[in-house]
């Protein structure tokens, strides 16, 4: 039985434009919480195409009978990518909302995708269960804000009055039923920068001598021995 976790904090009202990494041969393996569903080991790379703002999304339909049409929801096509990837879900009720766990190599990801039909946007938000401790906050913000400024798509956040980090990348729709491959891109890209920044949030928080205050965060982030493996 898969356990379900929604992410803390509910869901944004509002569409933040994101980023989301254009992953290589430095691509991270993860798995999904399913025992038989891996997710493969292949990289990523989103079109640039994808990244410039789109017109308003027009309301896809199809063909239903010789005459009648229905629209198509984002919510809908987003649920079919997810049971194209094989991955489960659930869908809280009267929500445009889906959410997931996924095991990767360093820790455990809840994952939600929201739907914002007006704009024809679909943001994804990823956070590992591995929270910055409270006495470590100002370091916990430098790891993420430098980490940041090495993506090219979504940016890494944290909940000041938690700890809780979160990665987060909304990428625009023009068709509601031609979504393609770039909401599993986003995904795959969601968790992997969620489980390559979980081992240092670990190290940043194990040290509770005052010398942790002097930690070298550029670094810790240069440490290969904390990346997952990428095959």
């Amino acid at each position: 039985m898969t356990g379900w976790a929604r992410v803390s904090g509910g869901y944004r009202g509002v569409v933040q434009l994101g980023r989301a990494p254009a992953l290589g041969a430095g691509s991270r393996w993860f798995e999904s919480s399913l025992p038989d569903h891996h997710l493969s080991h292949s990289s990523f790379t989103l079109s640039s195409t994808s990244l410039i703002p789109l017109p308003q999304p027009k309301a896809a339909t199809r063909r239903r009978g010789k005459d009648r049409t229905t629209k198509v929801k984002l919510i809908d096509s987003i649920k079919g990518a997810f049971s194209s990837a094989g991955w489960n879900y659930s869908s809280p009720e009267h929500q445009d909302v889906i959410e997931c766990q996924f095991e990767a190599h360093h820790c455990r990801v809840a994952l939600h995708a929201q739907a914002y039909e007006e704009f024809g946007a679909i943001s994804i938000v990823a956070s590992p269960n591995v929270e910055v401790a409270t006495d470590r906050l100002a370091k916990g913000a430098e790891l993420l804000m430098r980490s940041n400024l090495k993506l090219n798509i979504g940016n890494l956040e944290m909940d000041w009055a938690t700890g809780k980090v979160f990665f987060r990348a909304t990428n625009l729709f023009p068709d509601p039923a031609a979504l393609g491959e770039i909401p599993r891109s986003l995904v795959h890209s969601a968790i992997a920068e969620v489980d390559r920044i979980a081992p240092q949030i670990t190290i940043l928080n194990r040290d509770i001598s005052p010398s942790a205050a002097l930690l070298d965060i550029e670094e810790l982030m240069e440490r290969e021995d904390l990346l997952p493996p990428s095959s």
